[in-house]
């Protein structure tokens, strides 16, 4: 059975709570669950490291790795990994993101999504590099995963984006949304060193 990596930890959010369980319970249906949780250098959550954290428990051959507030269709991750078999590249399992509006989200707790009538916070991105990611296990670790040096969350996942280009070639794209569930918004990485980081990357350093 394919793995899916899910990074997570409680920080007493009700609404992330809610949208993990949905999500465990959802994506279980179908792949065996890998939770990663590890802390940064502050000993708060850190998502790149639990990203790391989650794909070094696994055995398959392929890491998936899809957040705790981030749906997909089966079929999207399936085209996705067949495809990351036969390339060595990073591989998205969608080609649009989404975030879903609080009343459109509680539609897909009570099971009464209508996806052709779904309303969002904002109008959905072409080709944006967060919320899940499917690569060959061997290129995660030869590239070095996600960069810990991030704390907390946010733009890890730009800059992962950055260094799978520029060591492995363009991204492959899957048709499909992945729909990011409603919660309350906010930054935990200090833009300090999310500016630093994000400049480093940018040209093409790690």
């Amino acid at each position: 059975m394919q793995q899916i990596v899910i990074p997570w930890r409680d920080s007493g959010c009700a609404y992330r709570l809610r949208s993990f369980n949905f999500l465990y319970d959802y994506y279980s249906k179908k792949y065996k669950i890998i939770v990663g949780d590890r802390s940064d250098i502050n000993g708060d959550f850190s998502r790149a490291g639990s990203r790391n954290d989650g794909v070094s428990k696994i055995d398959s051959d392929i890491a998936v790795v899809i957040d705790s507030d981030n749906y997909i269709f089966y079929d999207q991750i399936d085209a996705a990994i067949d495809t990351a078999r036969v390339n060595n590249v990073l591989v998205k399992p969608n080609h649009k993101f989404a975030y879903v509006d609080e009343p459109s989200t509680e539609k897909f707790y009570k099971d009464e999504i209508d996806f052709k009538n779904l309303t969002f916070q904002g109008r959905p991105a072409n080709f944006f590099p967060g919320g899940a990611y499917v690569i060959k296990k061997r290129l995660w670790d030869l590239i070095g995963g996600m960069d810990e040096k991030f704390i907390g969350y946010g733009a890890e996942d730009n800059a992962f984006h950055i260094i799978c280009e520029k060591e492995l070639g363009k991204t492959k794209w899957t048709k499909g949304c992945n729909y990011h569930l409603y919660h309350p918004s906010y930054r935990h990485t200090p833009k300090e060193n999310l500016d630093r980081l994000r400049d480093i990357y940018k040209k093409g350093l790690k």
